[in-house]
């Protein structure tokens, strides 16, 4: 049997099941799309919301280093707020928003990757566990 526990690993094995099933019994696991989908932060925000699941409010502010966050509508965003990468995980890039008129400030910061795609979203406070 495989049992994939990583992102990646869940990404190989939905995307290669039926071939590894012919050799090891594979687990359940959402289908490749699916995966793929909840990996990127706005596309999960975008079917949460459209599927009635609870999210916090989000905006999607466009590429680090591209765009202008002064020409955005963020009034459904409640603060404190986080900017954060669409496509990487583990916490990194992510920076912390205090109020409104800190935004322009920290979409600058130096923790704001250049080139990736940021949504701002809600704070909810809480902990993340990271195994390393």
């Amino acid at each position: 049997m495989v049992l994939p526990v990583t992102e990646r690993g869940v990404e190989f094995v939905a995307r290669n099941r039926k071939t590894i099933s012919e050799f090891v019994a594979v687990p359940p696991l959402a289908d490749f799309e699916l995966v793929m989908m909840a990996q990127d932060k706005w596309s999960f925000h975008c079917f949460a919301t459209q599927n009635g699941f609870p999210v916090p409010a989000s905006v999607l502010v466009g590429k680090a280093g591209e765009t202008s966050v002064a020409s955005l509508d963020l009034d459904s965003v409640e603060y404190p707020a986080l900017l954060k990468p669409t496509l990487l995980d583990g916490g990194f890039g992510i920076v912390k928003v205090g109020e409104p008129s800190d935004l322009a400030y920290k979409w600058n910061d130096e923790r704001i990757v250049k080139g990736y795609q940021y949504i701002l979203q809600s704070y909810l406070p809480g902990t993340v566990a990271c195994l390393a």
